[in-house]
């Protein structure tokens, strides 16, 4: 029987493949005992630039660290090395910003949800050295985001630009601002969505309601429940076509925490559902009018689409 769901590496180059498996063990020894061959005629300049580009090269060096035979040359170990240093005095920068802003908003009563950086890669990965993050995001309720940017300003950062409006559409449009800090170095993006318009979200409240507050960086940094994390990255990972395999490797340590699968479930009825009804409606006056058939099937599991792969639009069902 084949496995749908089975990743298909044929094609991959082997740097790539040796990238994977890397980031799949926990000892690379033992896989290279068990599948040398992965190891040899491998474009090493290339593979580094594959681990800064995906963006797992922090995830990587503490395993290349632990070797005890020397299956990837030292020249690598060392340049990883150097990026996981430098990675590391970086998230320890942007974490003290981000007790900073959560305090700062605190005192103004401004509720704010971080939605990636050192709160990410601490709940995630156990360690904010293993991730990297190059500024911080986090989403306050649209009615104080005014109030919001205005703290910024007063605490040195610079807007980086205003949205052109027709009838306040940027509101739907768009899904955060960035602000610049000048002297300090640091980015921040400030959201009122999750993800731009006109995508359907859980309202800001119905995201506190299920927020974390964090154990490692103060009392007034909040983020996502596990529920809504995993919908988030999901989406933000689509939206940008997965092309770095760290948001996959987000994904992978958020459900190795076990999220409550029916509480997931009925998140993502509430919000694809919804979708799906819109974009039927949509297909329906077109269909009658050229006598075409709707561009889904009914199947044991729901409406499908028809004529394309069905994982595709696996979550797409009724």
């Amino acid at each position: 029987m084949t496995d749908g769901y089975a990743l298909d590496k044929k094609s991959f180059s082997k740097e790539l493949r040796l990238l994977l498996e890397v980031l799949k063990t926990d000892d690379i020894d033992e896989t290279a005992e068990r599948n040398p061959q992965i190891f040899t005629d491998i474009d090493w300049e290339l593979w580094v630039r594959l681990s800064l580009h995906h963006r797992v090269f922090p995830y990587i060096y503490p395993k290349l660290s632990r070797m005890r035979e020397e299956h990837v040359p030292s020249a690598v170990t060392q340049r990883l090395k150097w990026e996981y240093r430098k990675n590391t005095v970086q998230m320890l920068q942007l974490s003290g910003e981000m007790g900073y802003l959560g305090e700062e908003l605190a005192k103004l009563q401004i509720r704010s949800l971080f939605l990636k950086g050192p709160v990410l890669a601490q709940e995630l990965y156990g360690d904010i050295s293993l991730r990297t993050s190059r500024d911080l995001d986090f989403l306050v309720p649209m009615a104080q985001l005014a109030e919001t940017e205005a703290l910024l300003v007063r605490l040195g950062y610079v807007k980086e630009e205003d949205f052109e409006s027709i009838l306040g559409d940027w509101k739907w449009r768009e899904h955060h601002t960035t602000f610049n800090h000048p002297d300090k170095g640091i980015k921040v993006e400030v959201h009122w969505r999750l993800s731009p318009g006109p995508s359907k979200e859980p309202e800001f409240d119905e995201l506190w309601k299920c927020a974390r507050t964090s154990s490692h960086f103060g009392q007034n940094v909040h983020y996502l429940g596990s529920e809504d994390l995993f919908l988030f990255l999901a989406a933000h990972g689509a939206r940008h076509g997965w092309s770095r395999l760290r948001w996959l490797l987000d994904i992978r340590q958020l459900l190795l925490q076990k999220p409550d699968p029916g509480k997931l479930v009925r998140l993502i009825q509430q919000i694809i559902t919804p979708m799906l009804a819109a974009r039927r409606c949509c297909w329906l006056p077109i269909c009658w009018q050229h006598r075409l058939s709707p561009p889904w099937r009914a199947s044991r599991s729901g409406l499908r689409p028809g004529g394309l792969p069905s994982w595709r639009f696996s979550m797409w069902r009724a």
